[in-house]
C-alpha cells in the first residue's frame, strides 16, 4: 500500500472505529432486555446497563427528584403562586356558586349527604344544644349577677309602683276594680253576715246598750234585733247609686294614692336586694329545668327546620367575601398541611413506582428522544476522535 493511501485509510478505519464503538455503547445501555446466555454460559454485559440497574436509577432518580426539585418549599410556593389562586377561583365560581346560590338549604343536604341528611340536622340541632349547655355552665354565676344588676338598676327604691308597673298597668287595676264594684258591693253584704262577724257586731251593741241604758236597759233591748236593723239598712246604703259611685271613686283614689308610693315604703332596701337575688336565682335554676330544656330543643329544632327551608341568596359582595375566605383557608391549609401532603402523597415512592412501570422499549424511546441530539454527536464524537487518534498513531510511525 502506497504511503499516501495509508494516510487516507487508516483515519477512515479510525474514524469507523470510534464512530462504531460510541454507537455500540449507547445501544449497550438499553440492549439486550434480558440476559443472553450461551449454553448455560451468560453472555456479559448482558442485560444493558439501564435494564440490569434500572430499579437502583429508579430510586436514585425519585430521591433525587422529591429531595431537590420537588421539596417543600418549592411546592408550597408553587401552590401558592397566583395562577394556582386564580384556577380556584374560577373552580369556586364555575363549581361552587351555581350550587348555592338560589338553591334551598334542605335540597343542597340532601344532594351532599343523601340518606344521611336528617343525621346532619340532628348533629346540628345537638351541637346547638350542647353549645347553649356549656355556655350556661361556664356563665350561670356570671348571668346571675347579670340579671341582679339589672334588676337594681332598672328598680330603684325611690320609684313608684306607678313607675314600675306602668300607667296602663295601673288603669287596668282601676278598671278592673270599677266593674266588680257590684261584686265589692255584695262581698261587704256578705262580710256583715259571717258567723264570727255577727257574733262580734251583736257583742258590741249588747256592751254599748249596757254602758248607755244599764242592765235593765239591756233586758228589753234587743242586740240581735238592732243587729238586723243595721244589716239591713247598711244593705240599702250599699245598694244606692250614689254610695256605688262614692265607693268607686274611693277606689280609685285608693289605687292612685297606692300607685304613687315608693317601693321603700311598702319594702326595705334590703329586703329588696334579697327579692332581687331571689329572682334571678330562680331564673338561672329555671334554665337548668327539664321544662326548659324541652322548650329550647323545641325552639331550636323548629328554627333549624325553617332554616333549611330557605333559599340561599348571597348578594356578589358576600360572594366575593366567601371567595376570598375560601382562597384564604386554601393558603392556610397548604401552610399547615403541606409537609403532611407530601408525605401522603409520596411523590419519591410514585417516580419510583413509574419509571419502573415502563417498558423498557417505551423507556428506551423516551431516553433517546430526549437526548436524541446529544447521543448523535456523541457518535459522531467518537469518529472524529477515533481518526485523530490515527493521525497521532500514524506521525509516530
Amino acid at each position: 500500500m502506497t504511503e499516501w493511501m495509508n494516510w487516507i485509510i487508516t483515519p477512515i478505519v479510525g474514524a469507523v472505529i470510534g464512530y462504531s464503538t460510541n454507537w455500540l455503547a449507547i445501544k449497550m445501555l438499553f440492549r439486550p432486555y434480558t440476559e443472553k446466555h450461551i449454553g448455560n454460559i451468560k453472555i456479559p454485559f448482558t442485560p444493558g446497563l439501564i435494564p440490569k440497574e434500572r430499579e437502583r436509577i429508579a430510586n436514585k432518580i425519585s430521591e433525587a427528584v422529591g429531595g431537590y426539585v420537588l421539596t417543600e418549599e418549592v411546592l408550597n410556593k408553587e401552590l401558592k403562586s397566583e395562577v394556582v389562586k386564580d384556577q380556584i377561583r374560577i373552580l369556586f365560581r364555575e363549581k361552587t356558586q351555581p350550587l348555592v346560590i338560589g338553591i334551598i338549604i334542605d335540597e343542597l343536604l340532601e344532594g351532599i349527604f343523601s340518606d344521611d341528611k336528617q343525621l346532619v340536622i340532628d348533629f346540628i340541632q345537638n351541637k346547638i344544644n350542647a353549645t347553649i349547655e356549656l355556655e350556661l355552665a361556664s356563665k350561670g354565676d356570671d348571668l346571675q349577677q347579670l340579671i341582679y344588676t339589672k334588676l337594681e338598676n332598672k328598680f330603684s327604691p325611690e320609684m313608684t309602683l306607678k313607675e314600675v308597673f306602668g300607667t296602663e298597668i295601673i288603669s287596668n287595676i282601676e278598671v278592673v276594680l270599677l266593674n266588680n264594684v257590684p261584686i265589692i258591693k255584695e262581698s261587704l253584704k256578705g262580710l256583715l253576715r259571717e258567723d264570727n262577724i255577727e257574733v262580734k257586731l251583736k257583742s258590741m251593741l249588747s256592751d254599748v246598750i249596757s254602758e248607755k241604758f244599764g242592765a235593765l236597759g239591756a233586758m228589753f233591748v234587743d242586740s240581735g234585733s238592732i243587729y238586723n236593723i243595721i244589716v239591713s239598712k247598711v244593705d240599702d246604703f250599699l245598694d244606692d247609686a250614689e254610695t256605688q259611685e262614692m265607693l268607686r271613686q274611693a277606689m280609685i283614689g285608693l289605687v292612685e294614692s297606692i300607685s304613687n308610693k315608693a317601693i321603700n315604703e311598702f319594702i326595705s332596701e334590703e329586703r329588696l336586694r334579697e327579692g332581687f337575688n331571689y329572682i334571678a336565682e330562680n331564673i338561672i335554676n329555671e334554665l337548668y329545668s327539664d321544662e326548659f330544656r324541652g322548650l329550647t330543643n323545641q325552639i331550636i329544632k323548629n328554627q333549624v327546620n325553617n332554616l333549611i327551608r330557605q333559599k340561599i341568596n348571597f348578594s356578589p359582595t358576600m360572594m366575593k367575601k366567601i371567595e376570598d375566605r375560601f382562597v384564604d383557608q386554601y393558603e392556610i391549609t397548604i401552610d399547615e398541611r403541606i409537609k403532611e401532603i407530601i408525605e401522603t402523597i409520596n411523590l419519591a415512592r410514585i417516580i419510583e413506582e413509574q419509571i419502573n412501570a415502563f417498558e423498557l422499549k417505551e423507556l428506551e424511546a423516551m431516553i433517546l428522544s430526549i437526548a436524541q441530539k446529544e447521543l448523535r454527536a456523541i457518535t459522531w464524537l467518537g469518529a472524529l476522535l477515533g481518526s485523530i487518534m490515527a493521525f497521532i498513531l500514524l506521525l509516530f510511525q
